[in-house]
């Protein structure tokens, strides 16, 4: 089913009133392995997945093209229309009868991506190590969607599986773990809960048994939430980013928070906050603090 494309000059009404899963467009490979990965959520969630494409706009000419502001705005327009469709055909293979939206607007990804956030039930985003949306969205001022953002943001790079645990960083909030568990509901799987900390003078000798105790506590109105999840607790001593790289080896799906009191947090708004979703040998989840609904 395909709801007609729709500009940011002329939106019709939403077909649907439940938040889709929305997918950024940029013509990679890798923004179709988020298109694939979208659809399967959408699929699984219930609702509606939508493709947003941006470009820029241009108000220069061109002489040396013999292009004016107007003919290269209707070239991008025309270009990133293509790059839809195609995405499009990829999302009906991956999830037949899925409804699909098309977006299409003129504007910064980053600004079109962030209002797309306020009524998503995701962000899904492509990243391959080679630039494009996602390096664009999470680079420069590039941490504005997560860190602003409205709902849970997926960087899908490295190994995509439908094989493996939910691994999660859980920090002293629990919305990130129950964005896990909430996924690992769906898709049949258990979560990886993880917890680290630090060695420091005068540290009590059960400190390491005091953590998982804490981790366990944590984790508690999740497990009565999600009776049917597997939860396995993990606690180590390290450095939190080390930990989920390794764990994400054998992971479907890494997910962390954007706040919080431990290093978890720092992952994301520190000097290595892109170090995860760049770096991360599977999908990468990262679930803003206070999201509606999840």
């Amino acid at each position: 089913m395909t709801v007609r494309l729709q500009t940011q000059e002329t939106r019709a009404p939403a077909r649907n009133r439940m938040r889709p899963v929305v997918v950024g467009v940029d013509g990679s490979g890798s923004a179709l392995d988020a298109v694939r990965w979208g659809a399967r959520d959408a699929a699984r969630l219930g609702v509606p997945l939508r493709l947003v494409h941006a470009y820029p706009r241009s108000d220069r000419d061109y002489p040396a093209l013999s292009m004016n502001a107007d003919q290269i705005r209707a070239e991008l327009r025309a270009w990133g229309a293509d790059r839809l469709r195609a995405a499009e055909a990829v999302a009906q293979e991956t999830a037949p009868g899925v409804p699909v939206e098309q977006r299409l607007c003129e504007g910064d990804p980053r600004g079109v991506l962030r209002r797309e956030s306020e009524h998503a039930a995701s962000v899904v985003l492509g990243h391959d190590g080679s630039g494009g949306l996602s390096s664009l969205v999470f680079g420069s001022c590039g941490l504005a969607l997560t860190v602003h953002g409205h709902r849970p943001v997926v960087v899908v790079r490295g190994r995509v599986t439908d094989q493996g645990s939910i691994v999660v960083g859980v920090d002293g909030t629990i919305t990130a773990a129950r964005y896990a568990m909430k996924m690992a509901a769906l898709y049949g799987t258990s979560v990886t809960a993880v917890r680290t900390w630090h060695a420091a003078p005068g540290d009590p000798a059960d400190r390491h048994d005091a953590e998982h105790r804490a981790l366990v506590a944590r984790m508690a109105p999740l497990t009565e939430e999600f009776p049917g999840v597997p939860v396995e607790y993990l606690v180590l001593r390290g450095r939190p980013g080390h930990t989920l790289l390794e764990f994400g080896q054998h992971a479907r799906l890494l997910v962390v928070g954007t706040h919080g009191s431990s290093a978890f947090a720092g992952l994301l708004l520190g000097s290595t906050s892109q170090s995860l979703a760049f770096r991360a040998p599977c999908p990468v989840a990262v679930v803003p603090e206070d999201p509606e609904d999840v």
